[in-house]
């Protein structure tokens, strides 16, 4: 019994004991099937790629038009090779080996692939913005290799630029001419210091001098002189203060006078206020405008500047206190009574004990103005019409008094009603004497008389 084969399955046909690379039967044209073995790529070669352009077969065998990797091709196909390169490297090279002749497949296909050598990239360097120096030579280096950047030995002069401004202002000053503004000058050094890949970048390098550069890449660089910058701030020698400022006067303290101890209000005094008056004195140069405090003198050397400054005129002030001439005190006190002299009473030699009560007089004082005190009831401190000399304060004056007896009292004496016991004493001797008798035989006693005193009150 016969069986149908699909034609597109046949991977060989054999007819008369050899094996056939072409048979056609019904129309279709089969052809066989042979290896084609595409190697690993090699370094520098991205894909390997056999192409099928044109095949004689037309019974299905193969839908495939491109390999990239081992497979089948069909007998009497048109085939290519090609291979691309990898990132870096110049075009591979690539041909059969075998089973192709004429670019067409007569066999088992093998082919071979040498890949491109590495392409040369180059480190430019550019003076940038140096003055002066030799700049390396341009560096070649073959991809995947690296090269190593040259020494940075370039020198850019210093350079100087108006920086910072003195500016002079009236401030409170009254008159005078100010100084013309001044600029300070900055200079700015510059010290090599490896690469950049920016004409105007500093002070940070991109790269430093022998490092190595290049590995894996594939790109050109251009390298300026990178330097790194310092700046040294410049300053101005100050101009002088010549500025004035008008002496100011500002009312200061006040004398009040009080009525104190003045019987009434009359005659009393108006309020005084005194006058101060502060003295300016050019005294250099201050940063806050009315300021006395000096932050710079005249002519000094401000430093180095590392921003604009403002200054104004300084003035040291003194301030003289002024005074008032003192209104002359007119005002009146009522006179007044006090204890005068006091009459006491003893017993003496009464031997009675009711003794009156003490007896005091009242003497009448009298008063006349006479300048003024600064406490109610202390001593003089001012004369009418003194002038109480510079003022640091407020004060109030009281108006003062001399004072003077003008009177003095007498009182009634109370009456004596005192008594005194009578006395007695011995008095006068009655004296017994022998006279012409014989003996003293029977001769008396001296005797002695007794006298009483009696006393009578009398004031």
């Amino acid at each position: 019994m016969a069986t149908d084969i699909p034609m597109n399955t046949l991977e060989h046909v054999i007819y008369g004991g050899a094996e056939l690379n072409a048979f056609d039967v019904a129309g279709c044209k089969w052809r066989k099937p042979y290896i084609v073995t595409i190697p690993s790529k090699p370094t520098g070669v991205a894909s390997i790629t056999i192409t099928r352009s044109a095949s004689e077969s037309n019974c299905d065998q193969l839908s495939a038009t491109s390999l990239t990797s081992t497979g089948k091709v069909l007998y009497g196909d048109t085939v290519s090779i090609s291979a691309a390169a990898a990132t870096g490297y110049n075009d591979p090279t690539t041909s059969f080996t075998s089973g192709v002749s004429n670019n067409k497949v007569i066999g088992d296909v093998a082919v071979s692939v040498t890949a491109g050598t590495g392409k040369t990239y180059y480190i430019y360097y550019n003076k940038g913005t140096s003055t002066s120096g030799t700049l390396p030579s341009t560096t070649s280096r073959t991809y995947p290799n690296a090269a190593t950047i040259a020494t940075n030995n370039m020198a850019k002069s210093n350079t100087t630029a108006n920086s910072y401004t003195v500016t002079y202002l009236n401030g409170t000053a009254t008159s005078g001419t100010l100084p013309n503004a001044q600029t300070s000058i900055n200079t700015t050094t510059y010290t090599k210091n490896g690469w950049t890949t920016s004409a105007s970048n500093y002070n940070d390098p991109d790269y430093a001098n022998g490092t190595s550069f290049g590995a894996n890449s594939t790109t050109n660089l251009t390298l300026y002189p990178n330097f790194t910058t310092s700046i040294t701030n410049g300053g101005v020698t100050l101009g002088t203060n010549n500025m004035s400022k008008s002496n100011t006067t500002v009312n200061s303290y006040t004398v009040t006078y009080a009525q104190g101890n003045a019987s009434n209000t009359t005659n009393l005094p108006s309020k005084q206020t005194s006058v101060n008056t502060t003295i300016y004195t050019k005294n250099g140069w201050t940063t806050t405008s009315g300021s006395t405090t000096k932050t710079h003198a005249n002519g000094a050397a401000t430093g180095a500047l590392t921003g604009n400054l403002t200054l104004y005129p300084c003035f040291s002030q003194s301030t003289t206190n002024g005074g008032v001439t003192v209104s002359s005190n007119t005002m009146s006190k009522n006179n007044t009574t006090e204890n005068g002299y006091k009459v006491t009473y003893a017993q003496g030699t009464a031997t009675s004990t009711t003794v009156p009560s003490a007896q005091t007089a009242t003497n009448t004082r009298s008063y006349t103005h006479s300048g003024w005190t600064t406490s109610q009831n202390g001593s003089k401190t001012y004369n009418k019409g003194a002038s109480t000399g510079a003022l640091s304060s407020n004060i109030t004056l009281y108006p003062y008094f001399d004072s003077f007896i003008s009177t003095y009292g007498a009182v009634k004496l109370a009456s004596n009603t005192m008594t005194k016991s009578n006395t007695t004493a011995n008095s006068y001797t009655v004296t017994y004497a022998q006279g012409n008798a014989s003996n003293t035989t029977n001769l008396p006693s001296k005797q002695t008389s007794i006298n009483t005193t009696t006393y009578t009150a009398n004031g």
